[in-house]
């Protein structure tokens, strides 16, 4: 006679899945004295339940071993240059000063622009108690900027000291996306449009027209091309918050981040980060219609959408801004061939070496 254990039928029911619970227990896990099939679904459910938590246990231990790898890469590069304790130290004093940190929930956020932080300074402006239903249509419209709000909820404090031990305590995390798909999401939201965003006109786009435009037409747009504000940023390396390479913006050689979060995969490293922290009900409430807007679930623009910006590019060009963003690419593990395959040139470029 074949014994089965209840650990084994539990076991069985969870690598069956849903489709199978239907199947009749085993008499010695039905505890009714008729051993009346009607009592099955309580114990479905139960057992549904536990598969959801040992579905989640094991998510959170892959999470975990993905992010310590992640983590390894990051000090394995870092090691390769190290800085000398007083650059170390400036900078560290440079990016927390830049971090939001809540004390109360333990967790401290550098936020990369381009790359989530609308959307996580939305969370902790609500964390706050902050994000009034007031704010949150004011940010809807565009009236309020939410960094401008969660920076008042988290103001800078002046003793350094202090505010790096609550760093120090803290579960750290950044979010970062492909260096590429983030200049092209920073040119295609402040640069594109004039009439949107005449401040960013007036203070890079302008100026780009000028240098980068050789030959006057009149039924060209006003605001600068793809192609120019990349030569623009690749020759005078002037950065703005939104195109500033992240290890500029957030140190991660003199920083240990716990938590290395990718837009690629945002949907479910964000779910493991909030699980971790404890911060569901904050994050549901904070999601709305314009949750992550800029992006699609994958953290692209979408490939029809990249190559078409990215074929304007010469892939000379591209490869200068590689050379510029290689530490990003190298510390969070990016490569850009698909987007040199993408260039201008690209089937004139395909014998030479990447």
């Amino acid at each position: 006679m074949l014994l089965v254990s209840a650990s084994s039928f539990v076991v069985m029911c969870l690598i069956l899945g849903p489709q199978h619970s239907s199947m009749v227990l085993p008499w010695f896990l039905d505890n009714t004295p008729s051993h009346n099939a009607s009592s099955l679904p309580d114990f479905i459910n139960v057992t549904e339940s536990y598969t959801d938590e040992i579905t989640t246990q094991i998510q959170m231990e892959a999470m975990e071993k993905m992010m310590a790898e992640r983590r390894q890469n990051i000090q394995r590069i870092c090691g390769m240059t190290p800085l000398s304790p007083f650059m170390a130290e400036a900078k560290l004093v440079k990016t927390i000063q830049r971090m939001y940190i809540s004390r109360k929930y333990n967790v401290a956020y550098c936020p990369i622009f381009k790359a989530g932080s609308s959307s996580w300074l939305e969370v902790f402006a609500n964390m706050a108690g902050v994000l009034t239903e007031r704010n949150r249509k004011l940010i809807a419209r565009g009236k309020l900027q939410v960094n401008n709000l969660a920076r008042k909820a988290y103001p800078k404090n002046k003793s350094i000291s202090e505010e790096k031990n609550a760093v120090m305590s803290a579960t750290r995390f950044i979010i970062v996306r492909h260096p590429f798909e983030r200049l092209l999401s920073a040119y295609r939201d402040k640069l594109e449009n004039k009439a949107r965003r005449e401040y960013y006109y007036n203070r890079y786009g302008r100026h780009i027209v000028q240098l980068y435009r050789t030959h006057k037409d009149l039924t060209q747009r006003p605001e600068p091309t793809f192609h120019e504000f990349l030569s623009y940023v690749s020759e005078k390396q002037r950065f703005d918050e939104h195109w500033r390479p992240y290890h500029l913006e957030c140190s991660p050689c003199v920083l240990d981040y716990q938590v290395i979060i990718k837009m690629e995969s945002m949907d479910l490293e964000e779910k493991y980060l909030v699980n971790k922290l404890g911060l569901e009900s904050f994050v549901a409430y904070s999601a709305s219609s314009h949750r992550h807007k800029n992006m699609n679930p994958s953290g692209r623009t979408g490939s029809e959408s990249a190559m078409k910006y990215y074929a304007q590019v010469p892939r000379e060009l591209m490869q200068k801004l590689y050379k510029l963003y290689s530490s990003d690419f190298t510390l969070f593990g990016y490569y850009p061939t698909e987007y040199y395959e993408m260039s201008k040139d690209s089937k004139e470029q395909l014998g030479k070496k990447l």
